[in-house]
């Protein structure tokens, strides 16, 4: 699976409420799109807004959002944690079990 197909995985299992800045796209030369995707990666599981996401953040965010998928459909339980783990792991290329802005950067640039 690529970078951007395991992107597009973790941002659509954040609770709702996620923001989109376009209006305050401060980059030039870089698609609005992949910004506000790290706007809102940061937004949604960055939760001691410290610019970086570590695993701790990301298995609070993937505990709740299994929890919820298995209500629906309770054979896929943990498998939405396997999949987070493994986009989270796509996106920390120095497997210091941390997602830094460079790194999303990085990966958004190569997807």
């Amino acid at each position: 699976m690529s970078a951007a197909a395991l992107l597009a995985l973790l941002l659509q299992s954040v609770p709702a409420g996620g923001t989109h800045h376009a209006q305050s796209y401060p980059y030039q030369g870089v698609e609005t799109v992949a910004y506000e995707n790290e706007v809102n990666f940061f937004h949604n599981y960055d939760s001691n807004r410290n610019d970086v996401v570590d695993r701790r953040e990301l298995d609070v965010i993937a505990a709740n959002a299994d929890r919820r998928l298995a209500l629906r459909t309770p054979a896929g339980k943990g498998q939405l944690i396997a999949t987070m783990h493994a986009a989270f792991a796509a996106l920390d290329r120095n497997g210091d079990g941390r997602v830094t802005r460079t790194e999303f950067q990085a990966a958004n640039r190569q997807s």
